[in-house]
Order: C-alpha cells, then sequence, then structure tokens
C-alpha cells in the first residue's frame, strides 16, 4: 500500500486516471467486484496500446487468480456462493476458475456442498506453528536468565575447582 497508494510519484498518476485509483483502492479494501468492474473498463483502452494489448487478456487472468487467492487464503473453508457474489459471477463458472487453481494451491472443492476447504497444510498453519515454537524457545531463555538472575542476586556462585598441576620431576 505504502508503495502505491501512499506514494507521492504515484498519486499523481492516480488523480490523472480515476478509474486505476478506483481499482487499487477497491482491491486494497477486498471489495472485488467493484474492482475487477473498475478493470474492465480500461480493458478497451488497454487494448489499444501497441506494446500492452498481446498481454491484456493475460493480465486480467492472472489479476482475477491472484485476487481470488487473496480472497480465500486467510479461511480453511469459503462458502461459493458467498464468493460468487463477491467477485460478480456464478457459482458454476466460479467452480471452473477454482478447478484451475487447485492444481497448484492446497485447497479442495465440495461441489456437492458448494465449499472451498484449505488443505491441512496451509501456509496459515506452517506461520502458527512457527510462531508457537518460537515463543517456546523464547519462554525457556527467559526463564533460564530468570533463574540465572536470582542465582547471581543471592551471590549463589559456583567456582570452579583448581586442580593441581602435575610436579614434572628433573
Amino acid at each position: 500500500q505504502k508503495l502505491l497508494i501512499e506514494n507521492n510519484n504515484f498519486k499523481q498518476y492516480m488523480d490523472a486516471q480515476p478509474t486505476i485509483r478506483n481499482f487499487l483502492f477497491a482491491f486494497y479494501n477486498r471489495e472485488y467486484s467493484t474492482g475487477l468492474r473498475s478493470l474492465e473498463l480500461l480493458r478497451g483502452e488497454f487494448k489499444l496500446d501497441l506494446f500492452l494489448s498481446p498481454h491484456v487478456d493475460s493480465l486480467y487472468e492472472k489479476i482475477r487468480s491472484e485476487s481470488i487467492k487473496q480472497y480465500y487464503t486467510p479461511y480453511l473453508t469459503c462458502d461459493m456462493n458467498k464468493m460468487a457474489d463477491a467477485f460478480n459471477t456464478n457459482v458454476d463458472d466460479l467452480e471452473l476458475e477454482l478447478m484451475k487453481l487447485v492444481a497448484d494451491q492446497p485447497i479442495k472443492i465440495d461441489s456437492h456442498h458448494k465449499v472451498l476447504r484449505a488443505s491441512e497444510d496451509n501456509e496459515r498453519s506452517r506461520i502458527f506453528e512457527q510462531v508457537l515454537d518460537l515463543s517456546l524457545a523464547y519462554k525457556q531463555k527467559t526463564q533460564a536468565l530468570l533463574v540465572k538472575s536470582a542465582i547471581l542476586k543471592a551471590g549463589l556462585v559456583i567456582k570452579a575447582s583448581v586442580e593441581e598441576k602435575p610436579s614434572t620431576s628433573t
């Protein structure tokens, strides 16, 4: 957000193109239907660009796919009816889009209940486990430091015994 919306240099371009500004604000606010509609208004303009025109359709498809991923990533289950409303499409078309994404994503589609489920091995769970491991390590280090501090405060110091050096005979 800081790199785009709050960037003073980019604000000049956004002010000149309010449709692009609306698109960016909609996506940052997770208003996918509004954002995709704003982007669709720009399709004709982008198709006229000599260099951009061959890539417009694939870029739009990638933006939509990334938006769908961004929508379901925080959840373990996602109602496809609500998701279809959010992306201004019907459930059957959304299901076809999701099938393309399933190949490289850890998700499962429950067509009978119209639910999208994240597999057990999702990024959120891994991050949570990493945070839990780090917090346990931090707790152990903190307890060790507290014990050491209490020992020093009480004046309990254990000194290593000095071993006698073996004498050498000449």
